[in-house]
């Protein structure tokens, strides 16, 4: 008599369970790696952004988790480091992407000549970190551009619970610690996901900071002032076509300062003003900032509505 065949199917079993898990050693964390360090430019402010940033960082509260909107280059990174190295915080970043892993927020198992050792992921070394020295900061660098299902990672750290498991762990910050989380995103519609609401809700303070005439403040310009204000002109115009989504690119304080760096090397090589125009912004701008030819054609008519040089 012929057997009944069994339709039984293998199963992934996710690394996360409710069960405990078996454990394999744990790397040593280098806590050194994480004090906070000087950066070679200091954060100049624009309005009270350092100082209300910073009150929620000292708080004794343990849920002041801040999240800060704006577009690039503004100087969110700098001000977060800047406020760790005032406070002598330690600070552990994460770079969101759409590539991030469970095993980059938790961790994941690695074998080396020795054998197996699991590695610690951003999450539980940033709970190490707070209770070892009492407040951490885990800084999450563009938190929109992260997966739905590494989004949700994050609840049960950032709200009563203050932890996450790992390696058949449970990894706690102590009553007495501190770990503030801070998260940047990006404007409604330059980011590549929403964040989900339940993360939303354990973010409860922010702030979205608006760009504005303070931030061309914030390195000293060396070009003529006539020329400064055609490049803040051409600034404020590629910006307003990206807020319509006519550009896929605009540029930040950051992007400005290269324009004034390549402005000074571009006097040293030529004497014309137009040909001076032309390099920098073939250099900082065209070259490599737009992708497309219909995008880098309406750059250099753009261009020659504000400086009158064609590129």
């Amino acid at each position: 008599m012929e057997k009944p065949q069994l339709n039984i199917k293998a199963q992934e079993i996710p690394m996360t369970t409710n069960m405990k898990s078996r454990s394999v050693p744990t790397e040593t964390i280098d806590f050194d790696m994480y004090k906070p360090r000087r950066w070679g430019a200091p954060y100049i402010p624009i309005a009270d952004e350092e100082q209300e940033l910073e009150q929620f960082v000292l708080s004794e509260d343990p849920n002041t988790h801040y999240m800060i909107t704006s577009e690039k280059g503004m100087g969110k990174t700098l001000l977060v480091y800047h406020i760790a190295c005032k406070n002598d915080i330690p600070i552990i970043m994460l770079s969101c992407s759409s590539a991030t892993k469970e095993g980059d927020l938790l961790g994941r198992v690695q074998v080396d000549t020795e054998g197996s050792y699991f590695q610690l992921g951003v999450l539980p070394k940033a709970v190490e970190l707070a209770n070892r020295s009492g407040r951490c900061i885990l800084y999450l660098d563009e938190l929109n551009a992260l997966d739905e299902q590494m989004q949700k990672i994050l609840n049960s750290l950032l709200d009563e619970r203050r932890s996450v498991i790992a390696n058949g762990r449970e990894y706690i910050v102590k009553k007495d610690c501190k770990l503030q989380a801070i998260a940047t995103t990006n404007p409604l519609g330059l980011g590549t996901n929403t964040i989900i609401e339940d993360l939303k809700s354990r973010f409860p303070f922010g702030k979205e900071w608006i760009y504005s005439s303070e931030h061309y403040k914030v390195f000293k310009w060396t070009m003529p002032a006539d020329l400064k204000e055609r490049f803040i002109k051409f600034t404020e115009d590629l910006r307003s076509l990206r807020i319509r989504d006519s550009m896929s690119y605009s540029l930040s304080t950051r992007d400005l300062k290269a324009i004034n760096t390549c402005y000074d090397i571009a006097v040293a090589k030529y004497k014309d003003e137009e040909a001076i125009i032309r390099m920098v912004l073939n250099t900082c701008v065209i070259n490599h900032k737009f992708d497309t030819y219909e995008e880098r054609k309406a750059v250099k008519e753009l261009a020659y509505d504000v400086f009158g040089v064609r590129i």
